[in-house]
């Protein structure tokens, strides 16, 4: 029988646990945001304030979370699904108050980081979502 070939992630279980809290943490952070922006737009009418700055925390997070994938090695726009769920977690995150809406959308950051580490895991691996790789990744490193 011939020994199983050891494999190397991308991205440990250490590194994936910290970016999931990150993520879990930036989700607590825009419900925050926007729960202080309905109660002050109903009160004060200056709730407007939060949701702007929900906007830009939106873009800081999506840039940490390209910034923090890249690092490891891994292209979030590397195959179609990554793509798709970076930029649905995008789209979901940056709309004031949907992200807040619903139980899925509230933990946005949290769903999606998680779900592409486990797609670039599964990658590394040789699985299922691994054997439908664009032709550009193809070179996914294994250790020896």
């Amino acid at each position: 029988m011939a020994p199983k070939k050891a494999v190397h992630y991308r991205i440990s279980v250490i590194t994936g646990v910290f970016m999931g809290a990150v993520a879990l943490c930036y989700d607590i952070f825009e419900i925050a945001l926007d729960g202080l922006g309905t109660a002050l737009l109903a009160l004060a009418g200056v709730g407007i304030v939060f949701y702007i700055v929900g906007v830009f925390a939106t873009a800081f997070i999506s840039l940490t979370f390209w910034l923090w994938f890249r690092l490891q090695g891994v292209p979030v726009f590397g195959s179609p699904k990554k793509v798709a769920m970076s930029s649905a977690t995008f789209l979901l995150e940056s709309i004031p108050g949907l992200d807040s809406a619903l139980i899925i959308t509230t933990f946005g950051w949290t769903i999606g980081v998680i779900t592409l580490i486990v797609m670039t895991r599964s990658e590394d691996k040789g699985g299922t979502l691994g054997k439908t790789l664009s032709a550009k990744n193809r070179h996914v490193r294994k250790s020896t």
